[in-house]
């Protein structure tokens, strides 16, 4: 069956004339079209350098989306986050690189990339395909492999039989100079919309309400519960601030009674200051930023720990409930 080319021009007074193309045939999918004016690769795992951009990135996304009140990023986010607790995004990230910088920027997958950091993935474990003008690599990628058609592409990523969209978009002469991906959605799924954040205001909304009942003087305090060595691990933060309590690390273990022994009421009434949410942390290696737990927290719970139960939260100021199991944030 030999290529079609169809060429549509829409005149629509509400959302602007567009003239399109499309081209339908064996061996005319987006991989070629990309690779036909550059080379697209795959990996997955990206170099530490890129994971520590990235994980910056991720703290900025969800700082700003906070500040901004953003509930439906913000549910969005917790929702996307739950999923990968037991369960594997199909798609990967997307990306490119231009001839006037060579730093990877990822483009589509943002929120699947804050899921996934908010779930402890590591550097080895970011599913990512990038777009390089000819002659170039993509250095931030680790184990690259050239991607050479679509059929490879469904094959490696497991799309036998699945629909999906992926959209890209590029400068009016179309030299790839300003290529970036814009778009990855598995077609009709409960993603495939115009806007895939939008359904999960309601969450973003209930994750606002519970920072906000704790929020004094712009920021949330925490009474945090740590060994000294644990609390050298605690990083600045824009939305937390903290006051730390050291337990001796041969005494300090995961105890049930201690955490319903905190909920105990007092008949000393607590000042206006006085946090009543608690963070405690156990046996963590690696740095601790406590703003990747704000998107966990819908207020459902009054209480939460990592599935490697080495990060507890919870709230006495309500009456106590189940706890929910979140991602390993803190590792």
């Amino acid at each position: 069956m030999a290529a079609e080319l169809n060429i549509k021009y829409v005149v629509d007074s509400i959302e602007g004339n567009s003239l399109s193309t499309t081209i339908t045939g064996p061996d005319h999918g987006w991989v070629e079209y990309c690779n036909n004016r550059g080379q697209l690769f795959y990996a997955d795992a990206v170099s530490e350098d890129f994971y520590k951009t990235c994980h910056q990135h991720v703290i900025d996304i969800i700082t700003k989306h906070a500040v901004e009140d953003n509930k439906k990023n913000l549910g969005f986010i917790n929702h996307l986050s739950n999923i990968l607790i037991n369960d594997e995004f199909v798609f990967p990230m997307f990306g490119e690189v231009s001839v006037s910088n060579p730093e990877l920027k990822i483009t589509t997958g943002l929120t699947r990339l804050v899921a996934s950091i908010m779930n402890g993935r590591t550097a080895h474990e970011l599913k990512t395909v990038a777009f390089a003008p000819k002659g170039q690599t993509v250095s931030q990628l680790q184990n690259v492999k050239p991607l050479t058609s679509t059929a490879n592409f469904e094959k490696i990523y497991n799309l036998a039989d699945i629909d999906y969209e992926i959209s890209m978009s590029d400068g009016v002469a179309g030299d790839m100079s300003e290529f970036q991906f814009d778009r990855s959605v598995l077609k009709y799924s409960i993603y495939d919309k115009k806007d895939q954040a939008l359904p999960h205001t309601q969450v973003g909304s209930n994750i606002s309400n519970f920072w906000g009942r704790h929020i004094k003087k712009d920021k949330v305090h925490l009474n945090v519960r740590c060994t000294p060595e644990v609390e050298k691990l605690l990083q600045p933060s824009k939305m937390f601030t903290w006051d730390v309590i050291h337990e001796k690390a041969d005494e300090w273990q995961w105890s049930y009674g201690k955490i319903l022994g905190a909920y105990r009421k007092t008949e000393v009434p607590l000042g206006y200051d006085e946090s009543q949410i608690h963070l405690w942390l156990y046996d963590a290696t690696e740095p601790v930023y406590v703003d990747l737990l704000l998107p966990w927290m819908t207020g459902q719970y009054t209480c939460c720990h990592t599935k490697n139960k080495k990060a507890l939260f919870f709230d006495t100021s309500t009456d106590v409930t189940s706890m929910q199991v979140v991602g390993d944030w803190v590792k």
